[in-house]
């Protein structure tokens, strides 16, 4: 613009002749370059510049040379960075006469041991039911998976989630889940598993027929786990007797009637 000064006291003024300022247009010029930084797996990272130069100036990061999508602004940050992540960063910033290159910035991202994000769980499930058991571990990818059954690897169950199905008896025990990759290996909390199975009447009692002074021997047949408890009963009132037998002797005409057992155990009864 054109600038005047006017001096002045208490016998008059005057106005200096005008003077012509112009700015002019500048290309842009980095200030403060990025930084090389050096990061554990699975962290941020952030690299920012600053520079000068005539209005508007426009950012484009760059990863080994070529141009990082969405990447125009001043910063440019990274979350939960991997090794495919390291290497060399820059930015260009440019206005209408010209650009200007940043230094290269290097992010050098050090391998992770796994740890678990999502441990697995364990649940008491029927005979014949199934289960899913699910673990999650975060650090230096790529991370292996490998299920395991008391300590032992289950074949081909190297996913972040175990299927079991049918599940038997024999199903039963501790299941943990290692996670590994080039830093180191981790084991995930155990799932106890226990398959258990509802009583099960496989023989049912007879109606006899005996003398009075006589001897009768009830016996039930049934399965089931964990371990069975009988409760006998006459009439519909309990008597004496837990197991799966009941002998009477020395019969008397108060003990006719019916006799019933009850099989149980802390998941059912029949």
């Amino acid at each position: 613009g054109i600038y005047r000064v006017a001096v002045a006291n208490a016998a008059g003024s005057v106005t200096s002749a005008p003077v012509l300022v112009r700015v002019l247009p500048s290309a842009p010029l980095i200030a403060n370059n990025p930084v090389s930084l050096s990061v554990p797996a699975s962290s941020n990272a952030t690299f920012s510049v600053s520079a000068t130069g005539s209005q508007p100036l426009t950012y484009q990061w760059f990863f080994q040379a070529a141009p990082i999508a969405g990447a125009t602004a001043t910063q440019y940050a990274l979350s939960g960075v991997q090794s495919a992540n390291s290497g060399g960063y820059k930015v260009v910033v440019s206005n209408s006469l010209g650009s200007a290159t940043s230094t290269v910035a290097t992010l050098t991202v050090t391998p992770l041991a796994p740890y678990f994000t999502t441990q697995p769980v364990g649940a008491a499930v029927s005979a014949g039911s199934s289960r899913t058991l699910t673990g999650l571990a975060n650090g230096s990818q790529p991370i292996g998976y490998q299920w395991q059954r008391n300590g032992t690897n289950l074949p081909a169950a190297t996913q972040t989630s175990l299927v079991l199905t049918n599940l038997a008896l024999s199903d039963s025990g501790p299941y943990t889940l290692l996670a590994s990759n080039v830093a180191g290996v981790s084991t995930s909390a155990v799932a106890q598993i226990t398959v258990y199975q509802n009583p099960t009447l496989l023989q049912a009692l007879t109606n006899q027929v005996v003398d009075i002074n006589g001897t009768v021997v009830l016996t039930v047949n049934a399965i089931g786990t964990p371990t069975l408890v009988y409760s006998w009963q006459l009439n519909g009132q309990p008597i004496a007797g837990s197991s799966p037998t009941l002998t009477l002797t020395n019969i008397q005409t108060s003990q006719l009637g019916y006799y019933q057992v009850t099989v149980t155990n802390q998941y059912g009864s029949e």
